[in-house]
C-alpha cells in the first residue's frame, strides 16, 4: 500500500480525518476540538483568502463558544495558540473578536475555578464536623465551577469527598456513583496521557469496598483487580498487604453468611479468588462449594475441623464493615454512556 505524500494529499487526507472526528456526537469535547484543528489547518492552507479566513474566523468563534463549559475542551490551549498567531491574523477584526471572548471567558473561568475551590473546601470542612447534608449542598454547587479542564484534579477530589457525605446518610448507589465518575474522569485521563495517576488506584479501590458493601461481588472484584494492576504498575504501596487482608476477610465474612443457593453463580471464582491473592475468601468459597478434597489436598490434612472452626469465627464476627447480602447480577446488561 503507498500512500502519497505529497503535502495536497496530506492536506485532503487531514481534512477528511477531522471532518469525521468532529462529527461524533457521542464524544462532544473531542468533535469540538477536531471543528478547531480542521478550522486551523483551513486557515493555514488558504491563508490569502481573506474572504475565507473571515469565514473560518467567524465559525471558530462559535465552534468556542459551544465547548466553553465542556470539561475536556482545552480552553487554555487554543487560547495560547490563537495569542501566537496574532502576527498572521490581527488585521482581522474577526480576530480580534475572537481574542476578545477568550479574554473574557479566561476571566470569568478563573473566578468560577476559585468560588468553585471555596465551595469545595468549605464541603470537606463540613464534612470533617460531621454535617454530611450541609457537606453535600457545598460540594454539589462546586461542581459547576470545576466542570473545566484546568480543574481536572479539584473534580475528581468532590466526586469522592460527595462520595463520603451519600455514605454518611445511607445513600449508598449515590455514593457508588459519584465514585464511577471520578473513575470515569480518571479513566479518561488516562486514555490521554498515557499516566496512571495514585488517586485512580485510590478511586478504584474504593470502589472495590463500595461494591462490596452493596454485594456485588463480581463488580467488586474487578475493581479491586483493575486498583491491584494499576498500583504494580506505578508500585504504589496505597494497598499494603493488611489493607488486602481487611479486604479478603469482610469478602469472606460476606460469603459465609450467604445462603447456598445465592452462591451459585458465583462457581467460577475460586480460581480468580487465587489470582488476587484474596486467599481467605478462595478457600471459604470452597468449602461452602463442596471441594473439600481439594482443600484437604492443598492444606496437606486429612481432616478440616480446624479449618472448618476458623470458618465459623469469620462468620460470626462483627467486621465493621457494612457489607449487605449479595445481589444477583450475572445474566443481566447494562449500558452507560457518557458524554464526559
Amino acid at each position: 500500500l503507498k500512500v502519497s505524500t505529497h503535502p495536497s494529499n496530506i492536506y485532503k487526507q487531514s481534512i477528511n480525518v477531522l471532518e469525521g472526528l468532529s462529527k461524533d456526537t457521542s464524544r462532544p469535547s473531542n468533535a469540538l476540538m477536531a471543528s478547531i484543528e480542521l478550522d486551523l489547518l483551513e486557515l493555514a492552507y488558504n491563508l490569502p483568502d481573506e474572504k475565507n479566513c473571515i469565514e473560518l474566523l467567524i465559525k471558530t468563534l462559535e465552534t468556542c463558544r459551544s465547548g466553553s463549559n465542556l470539561i475536556g475542551f482545552p480552553f487554555e490551549k487554543f487560547y495560547n495558540l490563537f495569542k501566537e498567531l496574532d502576527v498572521v491574523f490581527n488585521k482581522y477584526e474577526e480576530y480580534e473578536d475572537l481574542l476578545d471572548y477568550f479574554t473574557e471567558q479566561s476571566g470569568l473561568r478563573h473566578s468560577e475555578a476559585k468560588t468553585a475551590k471555596l465551595q469545595l473546601e468549605r464541603g470537606f470542612k463540613r464534612l470533617e464536623d460531621n454535617k454530611p447534608y450541609q457537606a453535600i449542598k457545598l460540594l454539589g454547587k462546586a461542581f459547576s465551577g470545576l466542570n473545566k479542564k484546568e480543574t481536572y484534579d479539584e473534580m475528581v477530589y468532590a466526586n469522592v469527598l460527595l462520595s463520603e457525605a451519600y455514605s454518611e446518610v445511607g445513600l449508598k448507589w449515590a455514593s457508588r456513583g459519584s465514585l464511577l465518575f471520578s473513575a470515569s474522569l480518571l479513566a479518561n485521563y488516562f486514555h490521554k496521557e498515557q499516566l496512571i495517576l495514585p488517586s485512580a488506584i485510590k478511586v478504584y479501590w474504593q470502589l472495590a469496598w463500595k461494591e462490596l458493601e452493596l454485594g456485588r461481588i463480581p463488580q467488586s472484584l474487578h475493581w479491586a483487580e483493575l486498583a491491584l494492576m494499576s498500583s504494580n504498575a506505578i508500585k504504589d504501596n496505597y494497598i499494603d498487604e493488611d489493607e488486602l487482608m481487611r479486604f479478603d476477610g469482610c469478602l469472606a465474612h460476606l460469603l459465609l453468611n450467604c445462603r447456598i443457593d445465592q452462591l451459585n453463580e458465583l462457581e467460577y471464582l475460586p480460581d480468580f479468588l487465587e489470582k488476587l491473592q484474596l486467599l481467605i475468601s478462595n478457600s471459604a468459597l470452597l468449602y461452602i462449594l463442596g471441594y473439600e478434597d481439594k482443600l484437604k489436598e492443598e492444606f496437606n490434612q486429612t481432616s478440616l475441623d480446624d479449618f472448618v472452626n476458623t470458618l465459623f469465627l469469620c462468620r460470626d464476627t462483627d467486621t465493621r464493615h457494612p457489607t449487605s447480602q449479595i445481589l444477583q447480577t450475572l445474566g443481566k446488561s447494562i449500558i452507560y454512556t457518557t458524554k464526559v
